[in-house]
């Protein structure tokens, strides 16, 4: 039998493991792509879960719940990314494929890339799809983010 100690830190474990599940805004969804490859152990590993290169994913907002999209499903360059809520839009999946020292994440729909416009470097430069190609724009280093006050 557990003391009352080793049950409140297995609790903790597994809420801990739970929440950090949760707050990675990458929710996989189910694609005939291959088995995801676990890098960690422990509570990290259902973290990882979550993300799977090359797999279908929606990009949730933590502030608003919201999906990011290309809007009205266009499938032009320039198209604009914005937040809509979630449904089953092929406009709001997206695959995930490591790329140079990041990833890239390739609309569903349009099969075009997610990127900073004319790769601008300033503030509220709009996110828009584009034909895939080797730019830096077009690179994306996706880390977890937990909220600790």
């Amino acid at each position: 039998m557990y003391s009352r100690t080793d049950r409140k830190r297995r609790t903790v474990i597994a809420t801990v493991a739970f929440l950090l599940a949760t707050l990675f805004a990458l929710v996989a969804t189910p694609s005939a792509a291959q088995p995801p490859t676990v890098r960690a152990a422990g509570p990290a590993a259902a973290m990882l879960t979550a993300f799977q290169p090359g797999r279908l994913h929606r990009v949730v907002n933590i502030n608003s719940g919201k999906c990011l999209e290309i809007g009205f499903s266009g499938t032009a360059d320039f198209n604009v990314a914005n937040q809509f809520f979630c449904h089953n839009g092929s406009n709001q999946l997206w695959i995930i494929q490591p790329y140079g020292a990041g990833y890239r994440l390739v609309n569903w729909w349009s099969s075009k890339c997610l990127e900073i416009g004319f790769s601008g470097t300033a503030d509220s430069v709009v996110a828009n799809q584009f034909a895939c190609h080797d730019g830096t724009n077009q690179q994306w280093d996706l880390q977890l983010y937990i909220n600790v006050k």
